[in-house]
């Protein structure tokens, strides 16, 4: 994906919002976490793993550090949205405003 933000001129989109259950990861090892949007915030699917069923139901995807054991429910995430992963890049020298 970075690769097709750099050709693009985008960035992976981030949304932000609080897990409704604990997350939990191996640690040591950097997991991907497969998430579904509801209106309380992110529901995790699958982490590690890739089943088919949440592979289908995932709206988002959150790349986990080595050093993550997990996170507790009510924790905010960042996750980049599987409908829009890109954004576009901010304008260079775009102006930006005064204070």
């Amino acid at each position: 994906m970075p690769l097709i933000g750099r050709w693009t001129h985008r960035a992976p989109a981030r949304e932000s919002a609080p897990l409704t259950r604990k997350l939990t990861s191996t640690i040591g090892l950097s997991d991907l976490a497969l998430l579904a949007r509801e209106p309380e915030g992110w529901r995790p699917l699958a982490v590690g793993d890739a089943p088919l069923a949440a592979l289908l139901a995932a709206d988002g995807l959150a790349a986990l550090d080595p050093g993550c054991e997990g996170m507790a429910a009510g924790a905010t995430l960042a996750a980049i949205p599987l409908a829009a992963p890109l954004a576009p890049l901010p304008l260079a020298g775009a102006a930006q405003s005064a204070i």
